[in-house]
């Protein structure tokens, strides 16, 4: 019973109308009528308790003609806006007001943790001395005798493509989150490619930094700039070893895909030795597993 320009109201004798174009507007059948009418009947009650001015029987629209032999009314930007609103407030007066929506770290994390997901579908087979050797150095007690707290290689994987890198550290990871040893302990991980930004080794460090950030509870702004980052992350992981007196274990997968932009593939960015564990893979032969190879040298823990 909306205000139609041209009149369109066959079923309302108080108004002038073009009969024949009203009755392309009537339901099919008696049967559809009284449904209709039920139905506004039940909306119409429903909504007078939160809008006693009721727009839906009073809204702008315009009669548009025949569109494939069908009437059709336009010009419904008033109803169509007065319908979305109405739903948002309803949605968010239904929804607890302790919900947060997602932030970029979440759903950042989500992506990682579904590609951690998928690959613990697969059933992981063989590359069992692979797999102990990484539990071992994980593992392996901090030797304390006094030296700087710099003073622990990573663990690097390489081998040829489509050799299940990221299987075994899935399996790992796996297997460490069920070790009760190690329910107080931060673990880590960082698949690259498996986000839209995941290769790009500026946001690599400040999701990590915002992922340590946010489980030891610090409340600092992070820096934007890759040198600064850099820094930041070293500070973090020696924060969290030596003042929160955690072991931290950070698993990064796929490093030779990262973007050439600062010069990731280099792992300049990684600590040459932390008391944090760090285990990284990457392809037999390619750029990075080059440079691990002239920075460590023979200090490399690899496989």
């Amino acid at each position: 019973a909306a205000e139609l320009s041209p009149p369109l109201t066959s079923r309302y004798p108080e108004r002038k109308t073009d009969l024949s174009i009203g009755q392309s507007f009537l339901a099919e059948n008696p049967a559809a009528t009284r449904l209709m009418a039920q139905l506004k009947e039940q909306i119409t009650k429903a909504y007078a308790d939160t809008n006693p001015s009721c727009i839906l029987h009073d809204y702008p629209c315009e009669y548009m003609g025949p569109v494939k032999q069908l009437p059709m009314v336009g010009k419904l930007d008033a109803l169509h806006a007065h319908v979305r609103d109405t739903l948002f407030e309803y949605i968010k007066a239904s929804s607890p007001s302790t919900t947060l929506a997602a932030d970029t770290l979440e759903i950042d994390t989500s992506y990682h943790k579904a590609v951690l997901d998928q690959q613990l579908q697969f059933r992981f087979v063989g590359r069992v001395d692979e797999t102990q050797a990484v539990l071992d150095y994980c593992h392996e007690a901090n030797e304390e005798d006094g030296e700087d707290i710099f003073d622990i290689v990573p663990f690097i994987i390489h081998s040829k493509p489509g050799s299940g890198n990221s299987c075994l550290v899935a399996n790992v990871i796996d297997q460490m989150r069920d070790d009760q040893n190690l329910r107080n302990d931060c673990i880590i991980y960082h698949f690259v490619g498996s986000s839209p930004h995941s290769s790009n080794v500026r946001l690599v460090l400040l999701r990590l930094c915002s992922l340590l950030q946010r489980k030891f509870d610090l409340n600092f702004h992070l820096p934007d700039d890759f040198p600064s980052l850099s820094r930041c992350f070293r500070l973090l992981i020696s924060y969290v070893i030596k003042i929160r007196n955690k072991r931290l274990f950070l698993f990064l997968d796929g490093l030779d895909q990262l973007d050439p932009e600062y010069h990731g593939q280099m792992l300049h960015w990684i600590p040459l030795k932390s008391k944090a564990r760090v285990i990284c893979t990457m392809h037999t032969g390619s750029a990075t597993h080059g440079a691990v190879v002239q920075r460590y040298e023979r200090d490399i823990k690899t496989l």
